[in-house]
Order: structure tokens, then C-alpha cells, then sequence
């Protein structure tokens, strides 16, 4: 297995899921890669925390690489071509864009790289929003899986992002070109 997607969700928002793991499927399948791929999910009823389920979907990868995906959020339609030969180059992570909205409307541009040593927000230049590796981006298992996740439910990616960073393990790094990644942040969550 090349590549294990981890996707944890409520069962509030199975909706939104089945049309995330539809496109996804699809996508693996245009790329005539079901036997590389694998979409794994934890899906409760708000029981454990958000850094329980991504600890268990971690300990259940398979994949070589794995990358966390939200509920609530849309890959681009190259998303998984993109991966696949982005992991081809043996790197320790791939680099990442995305377009974050803000309830739908505002887009700006972050950027998940070792580039960047620290979370930042500009004003002025296209990347608004600069930080190191997390849990989005494409990651070597035998990296991601020496680090846990805090059992919280907010602020637990950053906190597991910031060990994998302080590390040093994250050296050999793949750029994938375009935005990768659609994040619409909700100011207000079902």
C-alpha cells in the first residue's frame, strides 16, 4: 500500500463524508490505483476526541505515506494523481497549497512546507497563510506514526505538526505544484 488517507468524522456529517470518500474513490480509480490507496475513517458520535480517532487511524494505515483529510473539505480533481507521483520521488513529506474560504467567500492561499519555521500570516504577498508540515500534508508512516496526537479536540494538529517539526525528521521534501487542497472555514460548526 503507497498511500493511506485518514479521515476522521461524526456521524452527524455522514453527508458530507460519503461525497468526500465518492470523490476520492473516483479519483484513486481514474488513476487505476486501488490496490496503492486506501481510505480509512473513524466515525462516532462526538465519544472520543478529534486527537483520539486521528492516533487510531494512524495505528490502522497501511500505506507508506499517509495524510489526514477533513470531513468538510474538498480535494482538488488531481488531488490523488498529484500524490501518487509526488511519493514516487521517495521524499520524507510533500509540500502543499490550498485555498481557504471563510464561509464560502474570502479566498487566500496557504502553504504547508519545511520552508517555513514557524506558523504565519501575511497581509501583503499571495501566501497568506505560511506554516510547516501538518496533518494535511503527505507524510513518510514511519515519520507520522513516531508522534502522537494530544487527545483534544482543537489544536491538536498543530501540536502533533509542531513535534514532527521540532524533530528535524521532515528533510527530503517533494513540492507539489497548484492548489492541492480546498479548506472552507466555518466560523460557526454543526
Amino acid at each position: 500500500m503507497k498511500l493511506s488517507i485518514l479521515i476522521p468524522s461524526l456521524e452527524s456529517r455522514a453527508a458530507q463524508l460519503i461525497c468526500l470518500k465518492e470523490e476520492l474513490f473516483a479519483q484513486i480509480v481514474q488513476c487505476k490505483a486501488v490496490d496503492d490507496v486506501e481510505i480509512i475513517t473513524s466515525v462516532d458520535r462526538g465519544e472520543a476526541t478529534i486527537g483520539s480517532k486521528r492516533n487510531l487511524l494512524l495505528s490502522k494505515a497501511t500505506g507508506s505515506y499517509i495524510c489526514f483529510f477533513d470531513d468538510d473539505d474538498t480535494p482538488s480533481t488531481t488531488y490523488v494523481q498529484k500524490i501518487l507521483d509526488c511519493i514516487e520521488t521517495a521524499c520524507d513529506n510533500c509540500s502543499m497549497i490550498g485555498r481557504i474560504t471563510f464561509d464560502g467567500s474570502t479566498p487566500e492561499i496557504f502553504e504547508h512546507s519545511i520552508k517555513y519555521k514557524e506558523y504565519r500570516t501575511n497581509e501583503t504577498v499571495p501566501v497568506k497563510y505560511e506554516r510547516y508540515p501538518n496533518h494535511l500534508n503527505v507524510i513518510r508512516a514511519e515519520i507520522a506514526k513516531k508522534f502522537s496526537f494530544p487527545e483534544i479536540n482543537h489544536g491538536e494538529d498543530t501540536d502533533w505538526a509542531t513535534q514532527i517539526f521540532k524533530s528535524g525528521l521532515l528533510k527530503n521534501e517533494t513540492k507539489i505544484e497548484g492548489v492541492l487542497y480546498h479548506y472552507d472555514y466555518k466560523t460557526k460548526n454543526d
